[in-house]
């Protein structure tokens, strides 16, 4: 309990549970008073707004019997699902977060254990510090440190945890603004290791995936789109069809393998197209304001999110 001023506490040791209270001191340091504090060599990460499948562990522990496994990402889905917005991030984090996760897990370069639902092996993380409290992607900063440390961080996707996605624009960017900036932070401080040979996987394909993945591509993305207005303006109609029958059947591809690997609902495909016209533009606003601010030296800190409690599991 890190300085809480809700009932989490409260209602966890009425549960029968061991709470530690100490006073508000950030994210990174009360999970580092957790693991310091606990006695299992097998460590689970969680978020409060998160849900977890009653198999996650027996997901996830096998893995731990590989001496070389250091960690594993569980697969994170949004359990809240009424909003416009909500569904767009049910089938970005299909589309992005978890079949990033899949392909980098075949290279071995998974880039974010993220902090929704992952498995750490405790000796190792005492062994790199715990979670760095210098940048706002304290779970991105962790792995980073993980895959420089050595060892195997595998994806499993049958360890589901259902989160709580932001339900308004503004906690959208919020978030998204945060993802962002952090992930820059975590880019810079790793710096000097970007496309080495002799960093292995880490600085020749997990750190260029992340700036790529959280950087770059949502800065481009949209160029497509704009592009796609400059020929209608100038009335070139079949090219512009052309182009956008192209796009947007490519997102219904990538789309439509997501969906299937992860044996979701094959509605959310309708959804697809919103994320085009309305994802990507949110997605653009973040990233350049992260930038701007972080080349400006602008100091960046947690913002808060509103939560609603609407997570629904197995959607």
């Amino acid at each position: 309990d890190d300085g809480s001023t809700d009932s989490t506490a409260r209602i966890a040791e009425e549960s029968g549970a061991r709470v530690i209270r100490q006073d508000q001191s950030g994210k990174a340091t009360a999970l580092n008073t957790g693991i310091g504090s606990a006695s299992g060599e097998i460590v689970v990460v969680i978020d409060a707004d998160t849900v977890l499948e009653a198999d996650f562990l027996q997901r996830v522990i096998p893995h731990f019997d590989d001496d070389e496994v250091v960690a594993v990402a569980g697969n994170v889905k949004v359990g809240n699902r009424s909003t416009v917005l909500s569904r767009l991030q049910a089938l970005e984090y299909l589309m992005s977060l978890n079949l990033d996760r899949r392909a980098q897990a075949q290279l071995n370069c998974v880039a974010v254990v993220p902090g929704a639902a992952g498995a750490f092996r405790r000796s190792t993380l005492i062994e790199v510090g715990g979670y760095p409290s210098e940048t706002l992607v304290e779970d991105t900063d962790l792995t980073v440190a993980l895959l420089q440390h050595g060892g195997r961080i595998p994806y499993e996707p049958r360890a589901v945890a259902w989160t709580e996605a932001p339900e308004t624009a503004a906690d959208v960017l919020k978030q998204r603004h945060r993802w962002s900036f952090g992930t820059v932070q975590v880019a810079a401080k790793r710096s000097d290791l970007l496309f080495r040979r002799n960093s292995g996987r880490l600085g020749v394909l997990a750190l260029p995936w992340l700036i790529l993945s959280q950087i770059l591509l949502p800065i481009t993305g949209p160029l497509v789109d704009l592009y796609l207005l400059v020929l209608l303006a100038q009335r070139q109609w079949t090219q512009a069809a052309v182009i956008a029958a192209l796009s947007i059947g490519a997102d219904l591809v990538v789309a439509a393998v997501a969906i299937h690997l992860d044996r979701e609902r094959w509605r959310l495909l309708w959804w697809t197209p919103g994320l085009r016209l309305i994802w990507r533009p949110l997605q653009l606003a973040a990233v350049i304001r992260s930038g701007f601010r972080w080349l400006a030296g602008s100091r960046q800190s947690w913002r808060h999110v509103q939560r609603y409690g609407t997570v629904v599991p197995n959607l």
